[in-house]
């Protein structure tokens, strides 16, 4: 059998240019995100990662799933490990992890980055404002085309 190599990568999160955001918004921006994803990502998730994710009583696992997204952004934002590279690309950081496999993955690092750029999280910048996808067209505050 022979082995291959896998490389995962995924940008590390920014702020969008012209934009200031403190931590703690960056952070619940962040979380927005993750709280937000389509059941279509969730999906994809539990397709790329089956067996993984736990299953409640109630048949339920996207809570597991958001909980993984969230573990991985974490380890992002901490630099990674060993088993990781930072590059700079265009003025932009990503995060690389890879290795030889003979089926199975090169390593922790690379199922975190692979899982993280499955769910999309880090890579439109991070504005104040969210997208329009996000915004309730009912809602008093959405934009009006006038």
């Amino acid at each position: 059998m022979s082995a291959e190599f896998f490389l995962a990568c995924c940008p590390l999160p920014v702020v969008a240019e012209g934009e200031t955001i403190n931590e703690t918004d960056r952070a619940m921006l962040l979380q927005h995100r993750i709280d937000n994803l389509s059941e279509e990502v969730l999906t994809d998730l539990a397709d790329w990662f089956l067996g993984t994710f736990e299953i409640d009583e109630e048949g339920n696992w996207q809570h597991e799933a958001l909980d993984r997204v969230r573990e991985c952004l974490e380890f992002v934002e901490q630099g990674g490990s060993r088993e990781t590279a930072l590059l700079t690309f265009e003025g932009r950081d990503w995060i690389f992890a890879g290795g030889m496999s003979s089926g199975d993955t090169p390593s922790e690092a690379f199922d975190d980055l692979w899982l993280l750029a499955v769910a999309g999280v880090t890579f439109a910048p991070l504005t104040k404002e969210p997208p329009a996808s996000d915004v309730d067209p009912e809602s008093p505050t959405a934009p009006t085309d006038s």
